[in-house]
């Protein structure tokens, strides 16, 4: 009988970095000799028998197939412990001691397979740990195809915290979290010890997880960013303390939770007015824009998918989007780069949507054609209004009518809700969308579109049917 036993694999990505540089000598040597390798997943690399002590493939040569280095071990030294993964985000270490030849030599950047001799560490505590050792470089010499993308399950700290089953040894995404305000002050590691790795992170709810980096991690001496956002992480437990693996540099650029201030923003962007500016001239009702204000911003909506009014562009340029409304129809597709004259025009709003008002297309100078930014949210961050006529794409959500079209047949247009781990949000599609017709997909798929408000509540407004067909994350 043969099961597998998660916890103990979960040193593998914890006490095997603990061990960097005292446990080298109970590492096993490889034999010289490779024998007969056999192919198996990573899955099964992590099984141990009945008896939880040994593992099923310990003392034998295996190769592992479609697999690449992690985002922060590939392209890094051999030395140390470093990071394999596979398309379903499971992870297993690849150790390798400093005496060997090829230790400083980088890993792969691409993917592919893999082969070495399965070894066994039991920690002081009794942990017993699996580690792959290769022989040469050869064992990575057919890792040289493209590199997959994967996305991590978007979960939540707290559900990590209950479900650790679940989310052990797997790729997660986790969503509005920032490092404790003392932490910030200092780099992830830094040291020659990975005692000091563990830094605590946090989310707005006050649920707290730990985040640990090695001294070997590219990431060990670089400062903890101080803002809140998105992290990408492999689940792992050290004993009974669950911590996350850093699988790229955290995305931690937004307000901290409690925060409401908007970034700053600046007047001027060279000879144009920044759209923040305008917005925040807007106070209610309508207000005269001063003359001589000029605005330049990258066409984000577009005329041909119908969701949008022909008269309307929805424009962004970095700073944040909003909507000019012109005389008359126009021809303007996404991705212009738009210089627009709005002197002496109104600044208003439709249904609490701000919008510049009764622009003529003679005031528009086309500069060209670019690709626009996406920004990557939760329905949680929709929901703050602070995304407002800017291009975002929302992650892993289910759709609650899925199967039916995404126009139902009645009235100007349809709502549909989305749901991630963060929230729920609404999913706008007016009847003459030339994509209503499409069927709403079931599962977890990713939804693009820009941000609309009727009468202050949020929508996500897709373009287009490539905008609602499961888009690829930026």
């Amino acid at each position: 009988m043969k099961i597998n036993i998660k916890v103990l694999f979960s040193a593998l990505l914890s006490l095997s970095l603990l061990c960097f540089t005292s446990c080298e000598d109970d590492i096993v040597a490889p034999p010289e000799e490779v024998i007969n390798p056999i192919t198996i997943t990573i899955e099964e690399f992590n099984t141990f028998l009945d008896d939880g002590i040994t593992a099923q493939y310990e003392g034998q040569w295996v190769r592992i197939e479609n697999v690449q280095f992690t985002g922060l071990d590939a392209g890094q030294p051999f030395l140390g412990n470093r990071n394999i993964q596979d398309e379903t985000g499971a992870t297993a270490v690849i150790r390798t001691n400093s005496d060997r030849d090829f230790a400083y030599q980088l890993t792969p950047e691409g993917s592919g397979a893999i082969q070495g001799y399965v070894s066994k560490f039991v920690s002081s505590g009794g942990t017993t740990t699996i580690q792959l050792i290769l022989r040469n470089l050869e064992a990575v010499e057919e890792m040289n195809n493209e590199r997959f993308e994967i996305v991590g399950t978007r979960v939540t700290i707290q559900e990590i915290n209950d479900n650790l089953d679940t989310y052990l040894n797997q790729l997660v995404t986790l969503e509005n979290v920032q490092f404790v305000g003392s932490d910030t002050s200092q780099v992830f590691n830094g040291t020659s010890s990975n005692a000091n790795g563990s830094k605590d992170l946090e989310d707005c709810e006050g649920n707290t997880i730990i985040v640990f980096t090695s001294t070997s991690s590219v990431l060990s001496n670089e400062p903890i960013p101080d803002g809140n956002g998105r992290i990408t992480a492999t689940v792992s437990t050290f004993g009974e303390t669950i911590q996350l693996l850093l699988d790229e540099v955290p995305q931690l650029e937004g307000p901290r939770c409690g925060d409401s201030t908007l970034p700053p923003c600046e007047e001027d962007n060279g000879s144009y007015k920044n759209i923040c500016f305008l917005r925040n001239l807007y106070t209610g009702g309508t207000t005269t824009i001063p003359s001589g204000t000029t605005i330049r911003g990258t066409v984000i909506s577009d005329r041909e998918g119908g969701n949008i009014d022909s008269r309307n562009i929805t424009i962004q340029d970095g700073s944040a989007g909003i909507v000019v409304r012109f005389t008359a129809e126009h021809s303007y597709d996404i991705g212009d780069d738009l210089e627009i004259d709005i002197s002496g025009r109104e600044l208003g709003d439709f249904n609490e949507l701000v919008q510049v008002i009764d622009v003529a297309t003679s005031n528009v100078t086309d500069l060209g054609n670019i690709t626009p930014t996406v920004t990557q949210i939760t329905c949680e961050e929709l929901e703050t209004g602070l995304y407002e006529s800017q291009l975002v794409i929302v992650s892993s959500v289910t759709y609650a009518d899925a199967g039916e079209n995404f126009y139902g047949g009645s009235g100007s247009g349809s709502n549909r809700d989305i749901t991630d781990a963060s929230g729920t949000s609404v999913v706008r599609v007016d009847n003459d969308a030339s994509f209503g017709s499409t069927a709403i997909p079931s599962g977890s798929v990713n939804v693009r579109g820009v941000v609309g408000t009727f009468n202050g509540s949020p929508q996500l407004l897709p373009r287009n049917t490539s905008d609602v067909t499961n888009p690829s994350l930026p």
